[in-house]
């Protein structure tokens, strides 16, 4: 379990448990070990079975070149952990034991908080607060299902599952199976390289490869064929993981990375899926049927537009209960109970495997659901063939190409003509599309607002870690978004619109989308269309599976050959450069910044008349006289002329507001970059933060020698003009007048769109361009805490 907390929190003790708290340190003492300061840390507690009894503490602010251990003090590990107070524990279990409904909760609650009692120890606030505490509870409790010995100690092994049918030629389709350790971070996983994805094998393909669960109903006809594929799915996925279904009961020994021997039982954590696949996993009906929906919950058909309507989870206790009784029934009855649960007559192979519930194992699908789903393939159409003519259309693709380039953002010349987009194209149109259309629709335009809440929602999806104020956030959002979705005359009684509702599930129990995202697995389709290739083109399977085996064994041993030589190499080295003594602690660089691209040594007085017609560069020396004048001491000013070393690029280091990790922003300021002038835009480490756009940088020195890095920015302040629509979040800059500025008070680049409706220096911030723009420049202000 992992919490963030703040030096200013309280440390939250329950006084009422029986529970041995001896363990726990004093506030004050935690308090001595960070200090008095707003400093924030993260704090793990492993799970009792783990064996290891002491709590972590990260600090979040420990500047990078601190090198010092992260703090440890003990905790008491109990068993109801997951629970705030010992009463909200007992609370909880009479709730769940009873099988109360939540209207029934509902009203304890609100009892417990005033109207009956006074000076209760329960502390949730209302259902969904509970709700919160049963998911954490349900997050230990695959562990704690499993058996503890003090000496051997008896862990969950997750599997991340990847399936899907790819085409390998024009006429021949392949379903290859990857298995992924869950319990990596996700940069290995999702790499392509060692300590990603194994290839287990290919599957057969069942019945017509065209015929999809887009066109399953609940007809006779339909639900024969469907289930004759379901059927035999299963089956095939019985023999696969029938090694993994006896170890998830008994558990093997095995010695892990630590050396620690540990009894590890496997199952299958994440079915990370498009839709199509969805329902083979699940064993559930297709897009037409009456209850369509295979994540876990048992919504008709007719509700499917609804983002707000209280789910009916379905669980696979439920789903094996019903199974064995409609077997057992006649063919009508037993077909008629199927259909209202949305399932087939067959027998799930993952029931049978212990921590393993396919319907919580299925994932929000970033990818086929929301980048290629309810944005690309139903939003992005409806604006053009139904909201926008001809003439709008010729207008947003001239928008789109004049949006200014950004790193990592597609760059659309003709937007609007494009016949193919995979999912990463409709995100990056997403990210700049309302800058984009505020001029062509109309006045206070719901597309305008819908299409703004979608960009919103899909940038929370996508924040990695995600918190659970983002997550609140989230829930709030969508309501709004089902409301403005009805402003125009479209059905969105479709599948992907309603998954949006399980996403919030997800990222509670298994974090940021990232974890289940499908978008590895879809690279690895080149691969096979690459192994296939290699074959002679009969019995294709085992020639594939030989030639993924030889590539993974060769990118293994090449791997050490590396590592090998690379240690080599650096130990023949430190003998050269230290005659055989030990190598001295490098010195760590504090600047965040490095300066490239650079050109010919100029003086200012030469390079003012070579930007002829550049209004920044007007009076440059004069000015930049005068600013060195201003901050430096009178005897340590630059003599006349002044010299300078100009460069065309920054990179500029930063910590970001997402993941606390360094990123990096390259920016340019180039008059003639590609044949075109490019000169980015920056944030300023001011109170507030502002914003600039660089259009020069060069470095100076003093005659004591020290160095000095400038930059020439034209500054941004805050517009009074207001747009045809003003969207949540829409800021508006106008560029006034140029200045000078250190370049060490650069804090990140900004992304700047032009309004297209009003001609001028106006622009708007892009705040959609990454996730820790979206914080610092959007959400961050919206939540409760002080500091993201």
């Amino acid at each position: 379990m992992v919490e963030i907390l703040g030096a200013s929190q309280t440390l939250s003790i329950d006084l009422e448990s029986e529970e041995d708290q001896s363990l726990l340190p004093p506030l004050a003492s935690l308090r001595r070990t960070f200090g008095e300061s707003n400093q924030s840390f993260i704090e793990v507690i492993h799970h009792p079975h783990s064996g290891i009894t002491t709590a972590t503490i990260i600090p979040i602010d420990v500047p990078k070149s601190n090198k010092s251990n992260a703090h440890i003090f003990s905790s008491s590990s109990n068993f109801h952990s997951s629970f705030r107070q010992r009463a909200d524990f007992e609370f909880a279990r009479t709730v769940v034991t009873k099988a109360l409904n939540r209207e029934t909760v509902e009203i304890f609650l609100a009892g417990f908080q005033g109207r009956w009692a006074s000076n209760t120890h329960i502390s949730f606030v209302n259902f969904s607060d509970f709700q919160r505490t049963l998911e954490a509870a349900r997050h230990f409790g695959v562990q704690d299902l499993l058996p503890w010995e003090v000496i051997v100690p008896h862990c969950f092994f997750p599997i991340h599952l990847w399936p899907d049918k790819s085409n390998v030629a024009k006429t021949v389709k392949k379903h290859p199976i990857i298995l992924r350790p869950g319990f990596l971070p996700s940069v290995v996983r999702n790499a392509s390289g060692n300590g990603g994805g194994v290839l287990i094998g290919y599957m057969a393909i069942v019945g017509d490869p065209s015929e999809t669960a887009d066109n399953e109903d609940d007809s006779a006809s339909s639900v024969e064929i469907a289930q004759s594929k379901r059927e035999v799915y299963h089956k095939i996925h019985h023999v696969i993981f029938r090694s993994i279904r006896c170890r998830s009961r008994r558990g093997e020994a095995v010695i892990c990375g630590d050396k620690i021997t540990r009894v590890l039982h496997p199952g299958f954590l994440i079915h990370a899926v498009d839709g199509e696949e969805a329902y083979c996993l699940c064993g559930t009906r297709g897009v037409k049927a009456n209850y369509p929906c295979p994540q876990g919950c048992l919504i008709h058909k007719s509700f499917l537009h609804n983002l707000s309507k209280p789910l009916v989870m379905r669980t696979q206790n439920n789903m094996e209960e019903l199974f064995i009784k409609a077997l057992t029934l006649s063919c009508n009855t037993a077909e008629k109970l199927l259909r209202d649960a949305g399932l087939h007559l067959v027998k799930n192979a993952f029931w049978s495997i212990q921590n393993s519930d396919p319907y919580l194992a299925y994932s929000y699908d970033m990818l086929h659901a929301f980048d290629s789903g309810e944005w690309g393939k139903h939003q992005w159409p409806l604006l053009l063939d139904h909201i926008l003519d001809a003439s709008g259309k010729r207008r947003l693709t001239s928008n789109m190409r004049q949006v200014p380039r950004w790193r990592s953002l597609k760059h659309f010349n003709a937007v609007t003509s494009i016949d193919f987009l995979d999912g990463n194209g409709y995100w990056d149109i997403l990210k700049r599309i309302i800058p984009c259309l505020t001029d062509i629709l109309p006045s206070n335009s719901p597309v305008t607002h819908c299409f703004r809440l979608l960009g919103i929602l899909r940038a929370i999806a996508g924040l990695r870690p995600v918190s659970e104020e983002h997550i609140v956030y989230f829930e709030k959002s969508l309501p709004k978004y089902e409301k403005l979705c009805t402003a125009y005359n479209k059905n969105y009684t479709y599948p992907k619109h309603h998954f949006l509702m399980h996403l919030p599930w997800d990222l509670r129990a298994k974090a940021s989308t990232d974890n289940y995202t499908t978008r590895p697995g879809e690279g690895f389709q080149q691969e096979v269309q690459q192994a296939y290739d290699q074959t002679n083109f009969r019995d294709i399977e085992p020639q594939m599976v030989r030639i993924d085996e030889t590539q993974e064994a060769i990118a293994r041993i090449t791997m050490a050959v590396d590592q090998y030589d690379s240690s080599r190499y650096t130990m023949m080295q430190e003998e050269i450069e230290n005659d055989g003594e030990e190598a001295p602690t490098p010195l760590i660089e504090g600047d965040h910044w490095k300066l490239g691209s650079p050109l010919q040594r100029i003086s200012a007085q030469e390079w003012e008349p070579s930007q002829t017609g550049h209004s920044a560069f007007r009076r440059f020396e004069s000015r930049l006289t005068a600013f060195l004048n201003e901050v430096l001491p009178a005897d340590d000013r630059p003599q006349q002329p002044i010299l300078l070393e100009p460069y065309q690029c920054i990179y500029l280091h930063y910590r970001s507001f997402e993941n606390w990790q360094e990123h990096r922003d390259i920016l340019r300021c180039n008059p003639n970059f590609y044949d075109k002038p490019r000169y980015d835009c920056v944030v300023i480490n001011t109170k507030p933060i502002s914003f600039a756009r660089i259009y020069g940088l060069f470095s100076c020195e003093t005659p004591s020698k020290t160095r000095h890095d400038i930059a020439l920015i034209g500054k941004f302040q805050t517009s009074s003009w207001k747009p045809k629509t003003r969207w949540d979040g829409c800021r508006i800059f106008e560029e006034k007048h140029s200045d000078f500025v250190f370049i060490k008070y650069l804090i990140r680049g900004c992304h700047m769109v032009p309004t297209f409706e009003k001609s001028g220096k106006v622009y708007y911030l892009n705040d959609l361009v990454d996730g820790d723009a979206f914080l610092r420049f959007f959400l961050a202000d919206r939540l409760s805490q002080t500091e993201v």
